[in-house]
């Protein structure tokens, strides 16, 4: 995974894009740190599973878990381990996903935006 996450980063339109607007030694830097700050994604995702899995195996949240029908809801880990949070990083967190959603949404049109663009004959 983290060998197809560099290979993502290093040839993502996105950031091609970027670092053919710079001189060499920089858009070097600029795509191994980019590259690295994509190694710690499998870090920032496990981990909060891995803890909700023990927080729940101790006891922990057992009726915010479950849905209407009693069943456990893995997808409900993340809204409830929000709630451990107080007020302000909540928001933070919130802020943050919604920041990445649009990022990602707009890198995305950049790059689609580029290949419906009129050709002059």
């Amino acid at each position: 995974m983290w060998i197809n996450n560099l290979n993502y980063r290093g040839c993502n339109q996105y950031i091609i894009q970027r670092a053919l607007g710079a001189d060499l030694p920089t858009a070097r830097k600029g795509i191994l740190f980019a590259a690295f700050l994509k190694l710690l994604i499998p870090v920032i995702v496990v981990l909060p599973g891995i803890s909700a899995f023990v927080l729940y195996s101790e006891g922990m949240f057992q009726q915010e878990m479950l849905d209407a029908n009693g069943v456990v809801k893995p997808d409900f880990a993340y809204p409830t381990l929000l709630n451990l949070l107080p007020m302000g990083m909540k928001g933070l967190a919130f802020a943050a996903l919604i920041a990445a959603v649009v990022a990602s949404l707009a890198g995305k049109a950049n790059s689609v935006g580029h290949h419906f663009q009129p050709r002059h004959i």
